[in-house]
């Protein structure tokens, strides 16, 4: 268990981490189950916001915005005195990211990890051995909801006042030139009703400074060493494996962003031993004057953890390049949502994991004929006898 008495107190933080990880005073450690006991509606509240790409129709009113604050709040006062829940921890990873951008998400994992660590049996959502998908949907909903929030936060800073782009908007510019060049006035159109070109996000990031690149990888190295120490215990705990997929897509698509940028600015990353410069822009919220709460919880054991468990280079067995395959088409669907090579690969995915003779049949049914298979995999069909 990872000892948690280096982990400092500061008056500044909106919490005390140790407190979120420490018992709840009463019979059970866990304290009790809150679905249904109004927690769960007071933190959805808190959370919820009206969609600004709706129309409202003739009666315009004001949209409102969720108080991230506020869903810190509540789910802080719920971990410490009511419920070690873990979709309560979930909501309290997306309200930090909303905070603090990039470098929250690394500190969240940590505490998901603590909690499953230290009280597995115990945790809510209860684990039914035999259906354990109550138990799991935390991470599920992780997995869905914060790949969007990772590809929306800057990638660029301004000085004018105005909000980073971010990885979508970089993918959103692409499109709008691939479009382009296959019908320049549906691209005017679109331009002109608001889409943002490539030039006007390659400015943006052309004028953000090294270090902010420099730290944002920090920040998603941390994040993907966290994400597989969680992953591990997750396996070791329940033989729950590929948690938090399309999350670890999302991190290695970022951090490989932001290093080509680097690299083609012919800079580097620094020694580590240098103390960062650059903290990564949230997504225009306020940033706290201490270091996040939740990075007190990766003091001591926990950054050693961090320190051990960098990402292999080489794939070393074939459950590997497979899981990675998969990872890659969660990218992609995110990526490219209207492209089909996620589903192929996929599709290759779902093969590999067949005997041959369910193959064979998955191949052949609905009369398939082989040639145009062996066609469309790029093979020569072999020779007839």
């Amino acid at each position: 268990m990872r000892n948690l008495a280096r982990a400092p107190s500061n008056p500044a933080f909106t919490f005390d981490v140790r407190r979120l990880v420490e018992p709840i005073p009463g019979p059970r450690a866990t304290g009790i189950g809150v679905r249904y006991a109004g927690d769960y509606d007071r933190i959805e509240e808190a959370r919820s916001r009206d969609d600004p790409a709706l129309p409202q129709g003739v009666w315009q009113y004001e949209l409102k915005r969720a108080d991230w604050q506020e869903v810190v709040r509540l789910c802080a006062k719920t971990l410490e005195t009511r419920s070690k829940d873990l979709q309560v921890a979930a909501w309290l990873v997306e309200a930090r990211m909303h905070q603090r951008g990039f470098s929250a998400l690394a500190e969240g994992l940590v505490l998901l990890e603590l909690l499953c660590e230290r009280y597995w049996s115990e945790l809510f959502p209860a684990l039914d051995e035999e259906d354990p998908q109550a138990r799991f949907a935390p991470f599920d909903w992780l997995n869905e909801k914060l790949p969007p929030i990772l590809y929306q936060l800057p990638l660029t800073v301004d000085d004018d006042g105005r909000p980073g782009y971010g990885w979508s908007d970089y993918a959103n510019a692409q499109r709008l030139e691939t479009l382009r060049q296959r019908d320049a006035k549906q691209a005017d159109r679109a331009e002109a009703r608001g889409a943002i070109n490539l030039a006007a996000v390659q400015a943006r990031i052309d004028s953000t400074a090294p270090a902010f690149y420099q730290e944002t990888v920090r920040a998603l190295d941390d994040a993907d060493r966290a994400l597989a120490s969680l992953g591990r215990l997750l396996s070791a705990r329940a033989a729950f494996d590929g948690a938090l997929i399309a999350v670890r897509a999302a991190i290695g698509a970022l951090r490989g962003f932001c290093r080509t940028i680097l690299k083609e600015r012919g800079t580097g990353m620094p020694d580590p031993s240098i103390a960062p410069t650059a903290e990564p822009a949230a997504n225009g919220v306020d940033h706290p004057d201490a270091a996040s709460a939740l990075a007190a919880a990766s003091a001591g054991d926990a950054v050693e953890a961090f320190a051990s468990t960098s990402p292999a280079s080489a794939i070393r067995s074939r459950d590997e390049a497979y899981r990675m395959l998969a990872e890659i088409a969660d990218f992609l669907h995110h990526a490219e949502p209207h492209s089909p090579t996620p589903y192929l690969i996929r599709r290759a995915v779902s093969w590999g994991n067949m005997p041959l003779h369910e193959l064979l049949i998955e191949l052949s049914r609905g009369g398939r004929d082989m040639s145009l298979l062996f066609e469309l995999l790029g093979f020569s069909e072999p020779p007839r006898k």
